[in-house]
Protein backbone atom coordinates (compact mmCIF):
# COMPACT_ATOMS: atom_id res chain seq x y z
CA UNK A 1 0.00 0.00 0.00
CA UNK A 2 1.43 3.41 -0.97
CA UNK A 3 1.85 6.31 1.46
CA UNK A 4 -0.94 8.23 -0.26
CA UNK A 5 -3.35 5.32 0.17
CA UNK A 6 -2.40 5.03 3.86
CA UNK A 7 -3.04 8.75 4.41
CA UNK A 8 -6.48 8.46 2.78
CA UNK A 9 -7.39 5.63 5.16
CA UNK A 10 -6.29 7.44 8.30
CA UNK A 11 -8.76 9.52 10.26
CA UNK A 12 -8.42 13.22 10.94
CA UNK A 13 -6.82 12.64 14.33
CA UNK A 14 -4.18 10.30 12.90
CA UNK A 15 -3.41 12.74 10.08
CA UNK A 16 -3.10 15.60 12.55
CA UNK A 17 -0.90 13.51 14.82
CA UNK A 18 1.38 12.53 11.91
CA UNK A 19 1.62 16.17 10.85
CA UNK A 20 2.45 17.22 14.40
CA UNK A 21 5.12 14.53 14.69
CA UNK A 22 6.59 15.49 11.30
CA UNK A 23 6.60 19.18 12.26
CA UNK A 24 8.25 18.40 15.59
CA UNK A 25 10.90 16.32 13.82
CA UNK A 26 11.54 19.13 11.34
CA UNK A 27 11.77 21.64 14.20
CA UNK A 28 14.32 19.45 15.99
CA UNK A 29 16.37 19.22 12.80
CA UNK A 30 16.17 22.98 12.16
CA UNK A 31 16.26 24.67 15.54
CA UNK A 32 17.05 27.98 13.88
CA UNK A 33 13.50 28.03 12.47
CA UNK A 34 12.27 28.66 16.03
CA UNK A 35 13.76 32.13 15.65
CA UNK A 36 10.92 33.18 13.31
CA UNK A 37 8.13 33.09 15.93
CA UNK A 38 10.47 34.72 18.45
CA UNK A 39 11.39 37.56 16.07
CA UNK A 40 7.72 37.93 15.13
CA UNK A 41 6.75 38.22 18.80
CA UNK A 42 9.47 40.83 19.44
CA UNK A 43 8.38 42.91 16.43
CA UNK A 44 4.73 42.61 17.45
CA UNK A 45 5.63 43.83 20.93
CA UNK A 46 7.51 46.79 19.41
CA UNK A 47 4.54 47.66 17.16
CA UNK A 48 2.16 47.46 20.12
CA UNK A 49 4.48 49.57 22.29
CA UNK A 50 4.74 52.25 19.61
CA UNK A 51 0.97 52.17 19.09
CA UNK A 52 0.42 52.46 22.84
CA UNK A 53 2.74 55.47 23.08
CA UNK A 54 1.04 57.15 20.10
CA UNK A 55 -2.41 56.52 21.60
CA UNK A 56 -1.29 57.81 25.00
CA UNK A 57 0.32 60.96 23.58
CA UNK A 58 -2.58 61.70 21.22
CA UNK A 59 -5.36 61.04 23.73
CA UNK A 60 -5.74 64.72 24.57
CA UNK A 61 -5.19 66.04 21.07
CA UNK A 62 -7.95 67.45 18.91
CA UNK A 63 -8.19 64.08 17.15
CA UNK A 64 -8.90 62.15 20.36
CA UNK A 65 -7.79 58.63 19.56
CA UNK A 66 -9.08 57.14 22.79
CA UNK A 67 -11.54 58.72 25.20
CA UNK A 68 -12.37 57.45 28.66
CA UNK A 69 -15.97 58.16 29.55
CA UNK A 70 -17.36 58.57 33.06
CA UNK A 71 -17.74 54.81 33.56
CA UNK A 72 -14.08 54.14 32.81
CA UNK A 73 -14.80 52.47 29.46
CA UNK A 74 -12.64 53.11 26.41
CA UNK A 75 -14.43 54.66 23.49
CA UNK A 76 -12.68 54.80 20.13
CA UNK A 77 -13.44 57.78 17.89
CA UNK A 78 -13.35 57.54 14.08
CA UNK A 79 -9.62 58.25 13.87
CA UNK A 80 -9.05 55.91 16.79
CA UNK A 81 -10.83 53.12 14.93
CA UNK A 82 -8.70 53.77 11.84
CA UNK A 83 -5.56 53.76 13.98
CA UNK A 84 -6.66 50.49 15.63
CA UNK A 85 -7.33 48.85 12.23
CA UNK A 86 -3.92 49.97 10.89
CA UNK A 87 -2.15 48.48 13.91
CA UNK A 88 -4.06 45.19 13.50
CA UNK A 89 -3.23 45.10 9.78
CA UNK A 90 0.47 45.64 10.50
CA UNK A 91 0.45 42.83 13.07
CA UNK A 92 -1.44 40.50 10.72
CA UNK A 93 0.96 41.24 7.87
CA UNK A 94 4.00 40.61 10.05
CA UNK A 95 2.49 37.33 11.13
CA UNK A 96 1.91 36.23 7.53
CA UNK A 97 5.48 37.06 6.46
CA UNK A 98 6.97 35.09 9.33
CA UNK A 99 4.52 32.21 8.83
CA UNK A 100 5.55 32.14 5.18
CA UNK A 101 9.19 31.93 6.19
CA UNK A 102 8.49 29.03 8.56
CA UNK A 103 6.50 27.22 5.87
CA UNK A 104 9.28 27.70 3.33
CA UNK A 105 11.81 26.31 5.79
CA UNK A 106 9.60 23.30 6.53
CA UNK A 107 9.02 22.61 2.84
CA UNK A 108 12.75 22.84 2.15
CA UNK A 109 13.43 20.36 4.97
CA UNK A 110 10.75 17.96 3.68
CA UNK A 111 12.32 18.18 0.21
CA UNK A 112 15.60 17.00 1.72
CA UNK A 113 17.34 20.37 1.64
CA UNK A 114 18.94 22.22 4.54
CA UNK A 115 16.96 25.47 4.99
CA UNK A 116 18.51 28.60 6.45
CA UNK A 117 16.87 31.48 8.26
CA UNK A 118 18.15 33.93 5.65
CA UNK A 119 16.98 31.79 2.72
CA UNK A 120 13.56 31.18 4.25
CA UNK A 121 13.06 34.86 5.01
CA UNK A 122 14.16 35.83 1.49
CA UNK A 123 11.70 33.31 0.02
CA UNK A 124 8.89 34.74 2.18
CA UNK A 125 9.75 38.27 1.09
CA UNK A 126 9.81 37.14 -2.55
CA UNK A 127 6.17 36.17 -2.06
CA UNK A 128 5.58 39.20 0.12
CA UNK A 129 2.82 40.63 -2.03
CA UNK A 130 0.74 37.47 -1.81
CA UNK A 131 1.47 37.00 1.89
CA UNK A 132 0.70 40.62 2.71
CA UNK A 133 -2.48 40.50 0.65
CA UNK A 134 -3.65 37.38 2.43
CA UNK A 135 -2.60 38.81 5.80
CA UNK A 136 -4.49 42.04 5.18
CA UNK A 137 -7.54 40.19 3.88
CA UNK A 138 -7.73 37.65 6.70
CA UNK A 139 -7.07 40.25 9.39
CA UNK A 140 -9.66 42.63 8.03
CA UNK A 141 -12.26 39.86 7.68
CA UNK A 142 -11.54 38.73 11.25
CA UNK A 143 -11.93 42.28 12.52
CA UNK A 144 -15.20 42.84 10.65
CA UNK A 145 -16.63 39.54 11.88
CA UNK A 146 -15.67 40.32 15.48
CA UNK A 147 -17.27 43.77 15.22
CA UNK A 148 -20.47 42.26 13.81
CA UNK A 149 -20.53 39.58 16.50
CA UNK A 150 -20.00 42.19 19.21
CA UNK A 151 -23.03 44.16 18.05
CA UNK A 152 -25.37 41.15 17.92
CA UNK A 153 -26.57 40.40 21.42
CA UNK A 154 -25.81 37.26 23.36
CA UNK A 155 -25.81 33.96 21.44
CA UNK A 156 -26.27 35.38 17.92
CA UNK A 157 -22.80 36.92 17.96
CA UNK A 158 -21.19 33.73 19.24
CA UNK A 159 -22.88 31.73 16.47
CA UNK A 160 -21.60 34.13 13.80
CA UNK A 161 -18.06 33.93 15.23
CA UNK A 162 -18.23 30.13 15.32
CA UNK A 163 -19.54 29.92 11.74
CA UNK A 164 -16.90 32.32 10.46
Amino acid sequence: MSDQEKVKQDGKFKKSWKLLKGSWKAMRMDKEMVSFPIINAILAFIVLAIAGVIAFVARDSMFILVKVDGGGDLEFKALGNLFFVVVILILGSLSMIFSGAVMHGALERFRGNDPTVKGSFKAALARGGSLLGFGLFSTLIGYVISEIAERIPFIGGKVIMWLA
